[in-house]
């Protein structure tokens, strides 16, 4: 994980709203550079098995249908096509994962995380502000993610609320992005 040195105490707008479960240490945090020169550095630095794997050893795993293998897929080759229909329907299939009620959500979740998915999903906002079904995607992404304290802390440090704001503003007609 990456933590700033001079780190602010920032108060979430999700801090607000009351969850359940336990906090634990997953959270990948980063707040120097851009997510996407921190998403590089996180995937060559990182000690998680599944993020850590090298493209041609990551390739047959990747064909399997389980829910972890295909999230690794999304974030890792899905959120960074240059085709936005793409990108728009990763967003929907890890919000989907995120989401989904039950104690799988709560593993997705810290699968997500642990394989840098907040700063893909802060890219991804950033890069498509214009994009509405992104933004709705990324900020009921980033809304699930808060639940865990941790996660909540580095969604704040990586400017993700501010993110959101600007997104309720980009599209301020959109009730879904409200």
């Amino acid at each position: 994980p990456y933590h700033s040195e001079n780190s602010l105490d920032r108060t979430c707008f999700f801090s607000s709203v009351n969850h359940e479960g336990s906090s634990r240490n997953t959270a990948t945090t980063a707040t120097t550079g851009t997510a996407n020169t921190t998403m590089n550095r996180h995937n060559s630095t990182c000690n998680h098995s599944q993020c850590n794997k090298t493209e041609s050893s990551t390739s047959s795993l990747l064909s399997s249908d389980t829910p972890k293998h295909r999230i690794t897929e999304v974030l890792r080759k899905d959120l960074w096509s240059p085709d936005v229909a793409v990108v728009c329907a990763a967003m929907e299939e890890l919000r989907k994962y995120i989401t989904t009620a039950g104690a799988e959500e709560r593993q997705h979740r810290a699968y997500v995380v642990q394989c840098g998915g907040v700063m893909a999903l802060i890219r991804v906002m950033e890069q498509y502000l214009q994009n509405e079904r992104i933004q709705f995607y990324g900020c009921i992404s980033l809304e699930h993610l808060s639940y865990d304290c941790e996660t909540r802390s580095a969604i704040c440090e990586m400017d993700g609320i501010p993110l959101v704001v600007r997104s309720m503003t980009t599209h301020s007609h959109s009730a879904p992005v409200q």
